[in-house]
């Protein structure tokens, strides 16, 4: 019995120093000392337009998702999986927000939205749960927002139902904006917006 004790406490011990290694992305939003993390070892690709704010952005890809947390979720190591941290500039970069993608983890989809109600209260809901099902596999997507008042920032959770082989996937989007984020003069000119989140508010 003791001996399973402490083996217990040992792997607590070690999931907790994981954890604690990760990079917490809840808490680098409006930061004006970020950088492409090389000196910590994590590789980023610079996208100097990400597809859907047109926002500079540094892009980690499923071999480096691993390595980042949102509070008490830890992204895990997943094919066509992603992070990407938005920025107002590489030459002196604020971050204005964050994405992360993961094509097929149904659990930590679910362990993720307990965590954002938990954490922020219930919701709004864009798209409720789909429930229409072909051949047995739900196909559609659902979309909940909040509020982060304390942090300034738009949170959208987005859980998509897919079929890839003939099964059922879930995967999962998690964007979070600042409020206050801006898109550079020429980029707000271009889109007819000044702030990336009313950019948001016109799409969901």
């Amino acid at each position: 019995m003791k001996r399973l004790i402490i083996a217990f406490i040992s792997i607590f011990m070690l999931q907790n120093c994981n954890s604690q290694g990760k990079i917490d992305l809840q808490k680098i939003i409006n930061s004006t000392e970020f950088n492409d993390l090389s000196q910590k070892g994590v590789e980023s690709i610079k996208e100097n337009q990400e597809i859907v704010t047109k926002l500079p952005a540094y892009s980690f890809s499923d071999q480096q998702i691993e390595n980042f947390k949102f509070g008490d979720i830890s992204f895990q190591k997943a094919e066509n999986s992603y992070v990407k941290i938005l920025v107002n500039s590489f030459s002196k970069p604020q971050v204005l927000g964050f994405m992360v993608n993961e094509k097929n983890n149904p659990v930590l989809a679910e362990k993720l939205n307990e965590y954002l109600i938990k954490n922020y209260g219930a919701p709004k809901i864009i798209e409720p749960e789909p429930t229409l099902k072909k051949d047995n596999i739900i196909l559609g997507n659902f979309t909940s927002k909040w509020i982060d008042s304390k942090n300034n920032t738009s949170i959208y959770f987005y859980k998509n139902y897919l079929k890839s082989d003939g099964k059922q996937i879930i995967g999962f989007s998690l964007h979070v904006i600042s409020n206050n984020a801006e898109y550079p003069t020429d980029l707000s000119n271009s889109l007819q917006t000044k702030k990336v989140i009313d950019w948001y508010n016109t799409r969901f």
